[in-house]
């Protein structure tokens, strides 16, 4: 092989070599809930070009596995407030913020900082880590395949901080007040008894 030739092959593996790490970098986050039983079952795949992340039950953010649960209605009202329960304190995404977009068409643009993914009954939510618009697509349950998206806040957005789980709420203090004057009024009666 010539001097000349030899520099062009290796130029040539060279970019080769550079576009598939590029290629590599691509996010694949399996959406995973609960059906007939399973807790584990897969949904579907969602491909992100670039870095991305799905939420899972305990609010914490996953780069394989996004969290699949059934919200009941899935307007874009009950998708933002079921994505802010997983903020402590509670998230500021306003439902104003939501664009929802009707179709399971993929793959699809994602220029927000979560997506709402409608599929079947259950809902899962994809944050975008990368902080740019990227080319998201769709694999999976073609029987309770992908029926609609919802784009959650705008790119960079966070209601406060990375999500934590949902709060939990605090005893009411009027139960421990009673609980407190049943103890000592069982202790007094065995007081008495003695």
């Amino acid at each position: 092989m010539g001097k000349h030739k030899a520099w062009a092959f290796a130029l040539g593996l060279t970019v080769v070599t550079a576009v598939s790490g590029a290629a590599s970098a691509a996010t694949m986050i399996d959406l995973v809930g609960l059906r007939k039983g399973d807790p584990d079952y897969v949904f579907g795949t969602i491909t992100c070009p670039l870095e991305c992340q799905g939420l899972l039950e305990d609010g914490t953010l996953s780069s394989t596995t996004a969290f699949a649960n059934d919200i009941g209605n899935a307007s874009e009202a009950n998708e933002v407030m079921n994505l802010n329960a997983f903020f402590d304190p509670l998230g500021t995404f306003a439902t104003a913020s939501a664009i929802k977009e009707d179709d399971g068409t993929t793959p699809f643009t994602f220029a927000g900082a979560y997506v709402a993914l409608k599929v079947g009954q259950m809902t899962a939510y994809i944050y975008n880590t990368a902080g740019k618009s990227q080319v998201l697509s769709y694999e999976g349950n073609p029987a309770g395949g992908l029926s609609h998206k919802t784009t959650i806040g705008a790119l960079g957005d966070t209601p406060v901080g990375p999500p934590s789980n949902p709060p939990t709420p605090a005893v009411p203090l009027p139960a421990g007040i009673v609980l407190l004057l049943g103890a000592l009024g069982g202790l007094g009666l065995v007081r008495r008894k003695v």
